[in-house]
């Protein structure tokens, strides 16, 4: 199933949110669990996939162009090839939900818990906040 998925910086108001589409191998319906571990472990693959290819980083002028107006020239270089076990991996996102440090919203709808059953068609957006804390003291 190929799903429609979207990241919004929090603070940041762009103009238009990119959306990126993904293939998955996930059962309809599923839980917002189920989602996160498949989302997980595709990137998990896709991020060892990119470090196993090096390839020399040599920027076009288009390629230069286009990143400055996103704001950052970079090579894309991964400078800590080392890996974290999958598993871990899934832990950890899983317990970054559960404690708040991102949300998901389903076409403009919270989803508040890991079992909560989804309904996805190829019409649903997910939506992905990572949300920042501010630091202070009180007085």
């Amino acid at each position: 199933m190929k799903i429609c998925y979207q990241i919004k910086p929090l603070g940041k108001a762009p103009k238009h949110l990119k959306k990126h589409y993904l293939e998955l191998n996930i059962p309809n319906p599923t839980t917002l669990e189920n989602l996160l571990t498949k989302l997980v472990v595709q990137q998990y693959s896709a991020f060892r996939e990119q470090i196993e290819t090096p390839i020399l980083p040599i920027l076009s002028s288009l390629a230069i162009n286009t990143q400055a107006a996103q704001g950052k020239i970079d090579f894309k270089t991964i400078y800590n090839p080392n890996l974290e076990d999958q598993k871990k991996a899934i832990e950890v996102a899983l317990q970054a939900f559960e404690d708040g440090l991102f949300v998901v919203f389903i076409d403009d709808e919270p989803i508040d818990d890991l079992s909560t059953i989804l309904s996805i068609d190829t019409t649903t957006i997910f939506t992905f906040i990572r949300l920042t804390f501010l630091t202070g003291s009180f007085w």
